[in-house]
Formats: C-alpha cells, structure tokens, sequence
C-alpha cells in the first residue's frame, strides 16, 4: 500500500512542479515505488520511500531534478531523499547552490535490511552542500556516488558497519571540501579533486575495520590530503600533481601526521611539482611505505620533505625524491625494521633512526 502527501501537481507515483517558493513531500510504502521530481525555482523536496516489514526486496528509485539560478550567495533548493531497506536507488541533480542529503538503509526508528543500495548525487555551481549516508547495521554491496562542478562546494559520505561497499567524490573547481567516512571491511573510497586549493578528508574507523582501500587523486595547486585509517591490512593511496601539496593528518596544523593504526597497512604516496610534503605515521605491525616502483614515496620537484615514522615490528619504508633542497627523516621502532633511502640533487638531506628494542 503507497501513501503519497503532495503540495503540489502529482502524476501518478511521482510529481512535475514549476513555480516559485515550492515545498514539496512524497511518501511511499512498500516494494518498486517510483518517484520523479522536477522542480525550477525556490524549493524544498522531500521523498520517503519506507519498505514493508520483513520486505527483502524493495527496489524503490527515486530522482529529484532541481534548478534555480539565482544571485551568488543565495542558497534556495534543498533536497531530502531517504530510502529504507534494499535494492533502492536515488539521483539528485542540482543546479545553482543548494544542498542535498541522502540516506540509504535503516535509521533510528525503522528496522530494514541494508543491502544493494545505490545513491548518486550531481552538483552544479557555487557553494553547494552534498552529503550521502549508507546507515544501519551490514550495509553491504552499497554505493554512493557524488559529483560537484563549481567552487566552495562541500561533500559528505559516511557509511557505518559497511562491507563491500564503493564512495566516490569527484570535485572540479577551486576551493571544495570532500569527506569520507568508512566503517567496515572490504569497502573502497575514493576522491578526485582538481584545480586549485581544495581539501580532501578520509577516515577509515574503528580498530574492526579491515580490507579497506581508499584513494585520492588531486591536480591542481596548493590542495591537502589528510587521513586516518584504524584497523588492518587497509590500503591508502594518494596522488598529487601541482605545487606546496601536502598529507597531513585529519586536524592540526601542518606538522600533524597522517596516520594509520592496526597491522598490514600500506601506504603509497607520490608528489608531482614544488614545496611538496608527506607527513606519515604508522602504528602496527607489517606496515609498508613503498618507494622506487609504481610511484611509490616518490617525490618529484624542488624543496620536498617527507617524514616518515613507524612503530612495530617488520615495517618497511623505500622511498625515491628527485629534485633539489629535499628533506627525508625516517624513524623506526621495532624489530626487523628495513630503510632504503634515494636522493638525487642538490642540498638533499636524509636522517634514519632504527632502533631495537
């Protein structure tokens, strides 16, 4: 049984508004529900798409279709999409400056299954705000897709107790923010980023999760990574192109570390241009920083630095630099520890310390 509250024109399980100062709400219940809104001016859409009790497949789609050009600095549309139990998928695409939220799954006060769920976001313009949540217990096999054209933009996703699942952030433009939250194991998270000062966040949480592989690709100037990664055997992967790029940890200022805890972990890095920096920290056995192949802690310009500290037992850290006035410290504690260290240039400095308790 489907229960719809329209504010405005409906069309059978969806609904086609333009006008000005829309507000406009659509609830559904039950399995293969579809709801379609298209809106052009100042508005507010809401879709609510709840599964019956015990339902194991739902498959409800939902698209939201927003325009509003408006005066720089004026934010009208915002865009509500909650999805409850399997198989669901929601698009929202948004021009102008608004803001959009999607959760996907179970919530507070619904009990459902979360599994096979898709979100995908698209963005276009200044200032705008996207956030995506797979939420509930096991979500798995999920994905999340945001994109953002524009600049001082702002994306959020955060999956809870996630498996096998994929985020991706794509950003183009000056000045945006991307964040990353992931719990669970065997899930992916990825950002691209280019153009110039932009921020790129990933957290992998909780000493549970495990198999994680996160990514950031960014082209530009002046833009910062920062990371943390809990758990084990979780891989982390960051790419930069451009000038005075750094890694850094997730809050700080620029001598905070990323970092990693847990055992296996991996971390490849390279740098591509001026004033680049990595700042690592690594606490757990079996930790890598890769260097020499697959551009591995290569850096690759002038005036680099990279700082590097693990605490355990058979860490590893090979690292290349190439260029002129680099830096490389590497601290060591543990047992079976090895240190490969290339330099190639002028006025390059390199401190190890190994030690073996």
């Amino acid at each position: 049984m489907k229960r719809l509250t329209l504010t405005v024109a409906t069309l059978l399980g969806g609904f086609h508004a333009i006008a000005q100062n829309n507000n406009s709400t659509v609830i559904q219940t039950g399995d293969f529900n579809r709801a379609l809104v298209t809106e052009t001016g100042t508005h507010t859409s809401s879709v609510l798409q709840k599964s019956n009790a015990g339902s194991a497949m739902d498959e409800n789609l939902a698209t939201v279709t927003q325009s509003n050009i408006t005066a720089t600095g004026v934010k009208n549309s915002v865009s509500k999409v909650e999805q409850h139990g399997n198989s669901h998928i929601s698009t929202v695409t948004q021009v102008g400056q608004n803001s959009l939220e999607a959760y996907i799954g179970s919530n507070g006060s619904v009990v459902a299954q979360n599994v096979n769920n898709e979100t995908f976001a698209n963005q276009y313009g200044q200032g705008n705000n996207g956030k995506q949540f797979i939420q509930g217990s096991s979500a798995e096999g999920s994905f999340f897709s945001l994109r953002q054209n524009g600049s001082d933009n702002t994306s959020e996703q955060t999956a809870n107790d996630a498996q096998d699942s994929k985020g991706y952030v794509t950003q183009s433009g000056h000045r945006n923010d991307a964040w990353q939250f992931l719990e669970g194991s065997g899930n992916e998270a990825h950002i691209e980023q280019s153009q110039d000062d932009n921020v790129a966040f990933q957290e992998i949480v909780g000493s549970g999760s495990q198999d994680n592989y996160s990514k950031i690709l960014q082209t530009g100037d002046e833009n910062i990574v920062r990371v943390v990664t809990e758990g084990d055997n979780n891989d982390f992967n960051a790419t930069q192109l451009g000038d005075r790029n750094r890694v850094l940890g997730l809050t700080g200022t620029l001598t905070s570390f990323a970092g990693q805890t847990g055992s296996g972990n991996n971390a490849l890095l390279t740098q591509s241009g001026n004033d680049n920096e990595f700042l690592i920290l690594q606490n757990g056995d079996g930790n890598i920083i890769t260097g020499a192949t697959s551009l591995g802690a290569l850096q690759l310009g002038n005036g680099n630095s990279a700082i590097y500290s693990q605490d355990g037992a058979d860490n590893k850290i090979i690292s290349d630099q190439y260029g002129d006035n680099n830096k490389e410290t590497i601290t060591q504690v543990g047992n079976g520890h090895i240190s490969t260290v290339y330099q190639s240039g002028a006025s390059n400095r390199a401190t190890v310390r190994q030690t073996d308790n």
